[in-house]
């Protein structure tokens, strides 16, 4: 069975008709009064206009009070919205429950059943998607951490279904500058080095009738720096290798690591004078030809106790530098694999080109969607897969993985990586997220839906692929 979708009778034509009536009551709003600082209508500016030319007033100040109090005026229409929205709901989970009995009639459910189904039947709302800017960092800033931000989407849709077309952002985003800060550091007792504590703030949010919404997410949360030091993280910002900061070594290899290619004090060793933070580094040399790989298994006492997640956001993050000369040849990869040597999802790595930069020590980094399932078992790789050329050698410190911290369930994830010199109280960094593309129907979903808190989504594609059309909403 499948809920009619469009035509008559259909769920989002019927949707359409109610966010075209809040659309209409809202242009009503903003023409009374505007949300823009520089606008030159609505009552504020008409009536100073009014006053200006009629002479002084009596009882001026408190007659001004009364006629341009705009936010007052503009929520005298918010009962109808209401309303609307209510009507709204029970619209999405009447007709959805009508189709298939739902476990509980809420809008969640309403909207995961409504998920699976479009994407069963390959139905599409128009994409939304997002630009993501660089981190700038103030430049008083004491120590020189990383902050990361993605605005990755997961995969499964409901309990058990995946995408069939991954989403690359998600949908609801708010186009805000994130800010953060640092609010506690090794100055204050139980905060050790490389785990300082950061608060991350967004921009002012509003109701979702408001009509000043979609605004900032309003975001106010905590986030632990990320660093080798940690071992087994147990929950987001923590890394969940062990001995990944390669402080331990015996016999040439860092301990809870296993070789599986090469020579343990030819092509690893520990190395005491090229490190990045901490008193040593994983030196690795390479002979033109061995493709040399050491691994840590997750969830287990030899390895890690940390464990990986299905369909979660991770940072996978090291620390690379060269010897001094660029290699002529060379290339390390850090990754998740499964016991047969593939790569998780195929994109679960990260890695370091040494045949350019690299003569400081370079952060490289990335951020990736975990698979659905994950193998019982599952390793941590450090491997040549280009055979760094004969007799020179490259350095690795600070290996992390961690999960990235969700602002809200449907929001962007953050990560902070600690640098070589610690952060202090004070130190700050923003990102600024813009729009790039907005379907109106996504919009309106997240409006009336609260989608960005659930963290639910429809199926998003382009062109002629959208099936429930923006133009709905009339």
């Amino acid at each position: 069975m499948a809920v009619t979708l469009t035509g008559t009778g259909g769920l989002f034509t019927r949707l359409g008709k109610l966010f075209g009536l809040a659309k209409t009551i809202r242009q009503h709003q903003q023409a009374i009064a505007p949300t823009a600082a520089t606008s030159t209508s609505g009552v504020r500016t008409i009536y100073s206009v009014f006053a200006s030319t009629t002479g002084t007033l009596p009882m001026a100040t408190d007659l001004v009070q009364s006629v341009t109090n705009e936010d007052m005026i503009a929520a005298g229409s918010n009962g109808n919205l209401t309303m609307i929205m209510a009507a709204a709901e029970k619209t999405l989970i009447e007709m959805v429950d009508a189709d298939t009995k739902l476990p509980a009639k809420t809008v969640p459910d309403a909207m995961r059943e409504l998920a699976f189904q479009m994407n069963r039947d390959s139905n599409y709302v128009a994409v939304s998607t997002f630009t993501l800017g660089s981190p700038s960092y103030n430049a008083a800033n004491v120590g020189d951490a990383v902050v990361v931000v993605s605005l990755e989407a997961p995969k499964i849709i409901k309990d058990n279904v995946v995408f069939t077309t991954k989403i690359t952002d998600q949908p609801y985003i708010r186009a805000e500058t994130l800010t953060f800060s640092c609010i506690d550091d090794t100055k204050n007792i139980g905060v050790k080095s490389g785990s300082e504590v950061w608060h991350v703030t967004g921009d002012r949010s509003y109701g979702n009738i408001d009509r000043r919404w979609r605004a900032g997410s309003g975001t106010m949360m905590q986030v632990t720096a990320t660093n080798g030091d940690q071992d087994s993280g147990s929950r987001p910002g923590l890394n969940l290798l062990t001995n990944s900061d390669f402080e331990v070594f015996e016999s040439n290899l860092p301990v809870n690591w296993e070789l599986v290619t090469g020579t343990a004090g030819t092509h690893f060793n520990s190395d005491t004078v090229t490190k990045f933070r901490g008193a040593r580094s994983l030196k690795i040399t390479g002979d033109g030809s061995t493709l040399a790989q050491i691994r840590q298994r997750f969830n287990t006492a030899t390895g890690t106790y940390g464990r990986l997640k299905g369909d979660t956001l991770y940072l996978i993050s090291f620390w690379a530098i060269n010897d001094g000369t660029t290699p002529a040849a060379g290339v390390v990869r850090v990754s998740v694999q499964d016991g047969a040597g593939s790569v998780l999802g195929s994109n679960m790595s990260a890695v370091a080109t040494f045949t350019s930069g690299f003569s400081g020590w370079t952060h490289v980094k990335f951020a990736v969607i975990s698979p659905v399932n994950i193998p019982d078992t599952a390793y941590l790789v450090i491997e040549q897969t280009t055979a760094i050329t004969n007799g020179r050698s490259v350095y690795i410190d600070e290996v992390t993985i961690t999960e990235m911290t969700r602002l809200a369930a449907g929001g962007p994830g953050v990560a902070i990586v600690a640098g070589d010199t610690d952060s202090r109280r004070g130190d700050l960094a923003t990102v600024a997220i813009s729009n790039n593309a907005v379907g109106e129907m996504n919009l309106e979903l997240d409006r009336f839906f609260g989608l960005y808190e659930s963290g639910i989504f429809l199926p998003s594609s382009t062109g002629t692929n959208v099936t429930v059309a923006d133009s709905l909403i009339s």
